[in-house]
C-alpha cells in the first residue's frame, strides 16, 4: 500500500513506517493469496480426461496439463469446497507437465 505525506507531515495510507519522507513513497506488502478452485478451468479433452488449466491470481501466468486422475478431478472440480491439500497438488500437476 503506497504511503503519502502532505507538507505538514500528515500521512495518508499505512502510516506505521516512521521515518517517511515528504511525497511519495511505495511500500511493498507481501501477502499470500490462499488457492481457491476458481484459479483452475477444466475442460474435458477426451473420454476420461480433463484439460486442467491453472491460472495464478498474483502474475496472471496460466499453466495448462491434460489428467486422467479421476479421483484428484473428483476431489476440486466436483466438490463444493475442495481441500487446500487437492488444489496444491493439482497445481503442481499443471506446472510440472510437459507437452
Amino acid at each position: 500500500m503506497p504511503v503519502w505525506v502532505d507538507k505538514e507531515n500528515y500521512c495518508y495510507g499505512q502510516c506505521n513506517l516512521w521515518p517517511v519522507p515528504f511525497g511519495f513513497m511505495p511500500v511493498v506488502t507481501h501477502h499470500r493469496v490462499r488457492i481457491s478452485k476458481h484459479d483452475f478451468r477444466f475442460i474435458p479433452s477426451g473420454h476420461g480426461h480433463y484439460k486442467v488449466t491453472y491460472t495464478s491470481p498474483v502474475t496472471g501466468k496460466s499453466w495448462t496439463a491434460i489428467t486422467n486422475d479421476m479421483p484428484l478431478i473428483d476431489d476440486t472440480k466436483n466438490c463444493e469446497s475442495p481441500k487446500v491439500k487437492d488444489l496444491v497438488y493439482l497445481k503442481k500437476v499443471c506446472k510440472s507437465w510437459k507437452r
